[in-house]
């Protein structure tokens, strides 16, 4: 996702809308082919989004999920 800040546009995390920082950088999930959508989250911010998303479908948190 993009935000603008400071009048610049930049990539920002999916879940927290913060830029990547030092030390802190954006891992970027790409989908499955065929789809043109990719995902940039910080680490801890891509555990938390699995974590949801294993709820809302109603999974064990032990589920493991691969792409």
């Amino acid at each position: 996702m993009k935000s603008l800040i400071e009048g610049r546009e930049v990539d920002v995390c999916e879940s927290c809308e913060e830029p990547a920082k030092e030390g802190n950088p954006l891992l970027w999930m790409h989908g499955p082919l065929g789809f043109r959508v990719t995902w940039a989250f910080h680490k801890e911010c891509l555990a938390s989004f699995f974590t949801n998303l294993k709820e809302i479908l109603g999974l064990s948190p032990n589920t493991e999920m691969s792409w």
